[in-house]
């Protein structure tokens, strides 16, 4: 009877491995290989789907659940004004189809802009692009101002309920302060008629 050369164990003669040390002594059927080769290939086919079933379930339960239905949008439509000290010191929300545009003026002048928005969840959101995109030349401005005091900002309206809106403008100054501003909005008005 033959032994292993590492530990000396006796192998019986079919033996491709030493039972006590694992040393290889032989070599092994090829279907052996092959059928463990196919197992791990399977093994690893079936932990990469569940893997992508589990993000896709996770993106769905993100999107369905936790971020909420989305908005039409039309509890933003109206007249709003400040009721505390902000930057925005009114919004004018209209709409013509599925495109809102937002009258902003401003609280320390008379400055006035008027810039395309887009719904985003349950928000109706302003970007710097959306000033850039406006034909309107106080729009450039005012875009420019807001850029000065927030960087790459983001305006957001948010309903609170039928009589009242939050306005958020969130970013980082070019000097590195984070900004996060929050300005209650009253309704004095009716959504304007469009145009």
């Amino acid at each position: 009877m033959a032994s292993c050369s590492r530990c000396g164990a006796p192998l019986r003669a079919d033996a491709f491995a030493c039972p006590v040390c694992g040393l290889s002594v032989g070599a092994a059927p090829a279907g052996a290989v092959a059928q463990e080769a196919t197992a791990h290939r399977r093994r690893q086919r079936l932990v990469i789907v569940v893997a992508a079933v589990a993000v896709v379930a996770a993106l769905a339960v993100w999107i369905f659940l936790l971020r909420g239905p989305a908005t039409t949008g039309d509890e933003f439509l109206g007249t709003w004004k400040s009721v505390s000290m902000g930057s925005i010191g009114s919004a004018t929300v209209s709409r013509s189809g599925d495109a809102f545009s937002v009258l902003l003026a401003a609280t320390q002048s008379e400055q006035t802009a008027t810039v395309p928005a887009h719904l985003d969840g349950k928000e109706l959101v302003i970007t710097p692009g959306d000033f850039s995109a406006s034909s309107d030349t106080n729009a450039k401005r005012l875009g420019l101002a807001l850029r000065l005091y927030a960087g790459d900002f983001r305006i957001a309206l948010a309903s609170v309920d039928p009589t009242h809106l939050l306005l958020k403008v969130t970013g980082t100054s070019p000097a590195g302060n984070s900004v996060d501003e929050r300005n209650q909005l009253e309704k004095t008005g009716p959504s304007p008629s469009p145009s």
